[in-house]
């Protein structure tokens, strides 16, 4: 079983006080109502925060964009980082956090502050965007490497971006097949050009 984040993006118009009630809105087509991998679905559980508290800012699971403290949260990311490789640049878990073996801890830092904003997932308007498909314990096939497996499907649909759309709820998932510059363009691709009024909301959602 596995955990991870999606930030959620709602409509600057949303009242506060239903902010809760949206996310849930916007996370129900992706329930997997019981069958582990199902097509279009994307967890079993979820929750506001959860293990991924405070990836908006220091105690901050809900924010409006305009209110990003972007200087703040690069600061944070070098601090977490410089904490991450001093207790895991020389063991088993290195590159699972990222780290290269001639990363010091300045240099690892800078690249981790880089990335003030990130996610494993983004989702607005039922728009499901992965950088890969979570799994138990990593990636899962997409629904077009199910369907490759199935049918001949053009190479660059198969290993760019894959796009499941369900014809009865609207809603849609783009997977970026665990492209490497996921983090590093997550806020530029997704959050940079949003309204300051939209709210973000961090989820820790389980499959």
């Amino acid at each position: 079983m596995s955990h991870a984040n999606v930030i959620v993006a709602l409509p600057g118009a949303t009242p506060a006080r239903r902010v809760e009630l949206a996310v849930d809105e916007q996370m129900a087509p992706f329930d997997e109502n019981g069958e582990w991998f199902r097509d279009g679905s994307r967890w079993d559980w979820w929750v506001i925060g959860g293990r991924y508290s405070g990836c908006l800012g220091e105690g901050k699971d809900i924010v409006r964009r305009g209110d990003l403290d972007l200087d703040q949260l690069r600061r944070e990311r070098a601090t977490e980082a410089i904490e991450i490789w001093h207790k895991e640049h020389a063991g088993t878990w290195a590159r699972e956090y990222g780290i290269e073996p001639s990363d010091t801890a300045e240099i690892y830092a800078a690249r981790c502050a880089a990335k003030p904003v990130s996610a494993y997932a983004f989702l607005s308007g039922h728009y499901w965007r992965e950088g890969g498909r979570l799994g138990f314990f990593g990636t899962a096939k997409t629904e077009c490497e199910v369907q490759a497996e199935q049918e001949p499907l053009d190479a660059e649909t198969v290993l760019r971006v894959c796009v499941h759309r369900d014809e009865q709820t609207g809603a849609a998932i783009a997977s970026f097949n665990s492209a490497p510059d996921w983090d590093e363009k997550f806020f530029s691709r997704f959050i940079e050009r949003l309204s300051p009024d939209t709210w973000l909301v961090v989820v820790d959602y389980h499959v």
